[in-house]
């Protein structure tokens, strides 16, 4: 047993640029290459992130990918790309995905693949989330939940980043407690110049009666969650989760 911890704590340095094993680090003994992940159903588990792309008519897997990330963002270009090995070019083709798979990035890149891609994405709860700032191209500005306009004042890291407000109107607005947690009192916005437009254009996209009945279908897409099984040998399992997208 000492010597199997020794390999593993050795390897894991290997692969880790020989840091030091963080405190509290853990190492699976029978499978290391797992990870632990909190799972949707079952609390946390030793486990792989199963992802697939699936056809949403004859509810056929055209492409898979699995890893030890628990990142659902990070699976979807790789699941693509095997559909892509797969099945050929996914130019034209829709897609739906939840917002596990939302971002700028995988956007981006569906883009470039020509797949017309539909994906769900979080809504923060807060009233005074950045989501609630409706931003305008045409005049660079915010508009905040209480009407009054944020403009420019500065950029940062060479432009990448704008940030928006207006300190007349925080100061003298009562909410102003409940929108910041500033010492100052001021809301500041902060605009990913590059990214916040791609993330807002899917937004509205999957806002749309298309996009809504696209993602409707994507549901449709039968989810293997709890599903529980006995196999020839007569061992018990649940079933991995494919995490159901899908093609029409």
């Amino acid at each position: 047993m000492e010597q199997a911890k020794t390999t593993l704590e050795q390897k894991w340095q290997e692969e880790n640029g020989n840091k030091k094993i963080p405190p509290g680090k853990q190492i699976n003994f029978t499978d290391p290459d797992s990870s632990i992940m909190l799972t949707k159903h079952h609390g946390v588990q030793q486990c792989y992130n199963h992802l697939a792309w699936v056809d949403v008519k004859a509810h056929i897997i055209l492409g898979a990918h699995t890893s030890n990330n628990a990142s659902d963002q990070l699976g979807l270009q790789p699941t693509l790309e095997h559909a892509e090995k797969m099945c050929g070019s996914l130019k034209d083709i829709q897609a739906g995905a939840d917002a596990g798979f939302f971002s700028a990035n995988n956007i981006a890149f569906m883009r470039r693949k020509g797949t017309d891609f539909y994906a769900s994405y979080a809504v923060a709860k807060s009233p005074y989330a950045k989501d609630k700032f409706a931003y305008d191209a045409q005049s660079d500005t915010y508009t905040c939940p209480e009407g009054q306009m944020l403009s420019r004042q500065k950029t940062k890291k060479s432009g990448k980043i704008g940030e928006y407000s207006n300190k007349e109107a925080c100061q003298s607005c009562p909410l102003s407690p409940h929108c910041t947690k500033a010492k100052d009192g001021i809301r500041k916005i902060e605009r990913d110049m590059e990214n916040d437009p791609i993330r807002e254009e899917a937004k509205a996209k999957a806002d749309s009666e298309k996009g809504k009945e696209i993602l409707k279908q994507r549901k449709s897409v039968r989810n293997l969650y709890g599903q529980h099984f006995k196999c020839r040998d007569e061992w018990e399992t649940d079933a991995w989760t494919w995490d159901g997208q899908c093609f029409t």
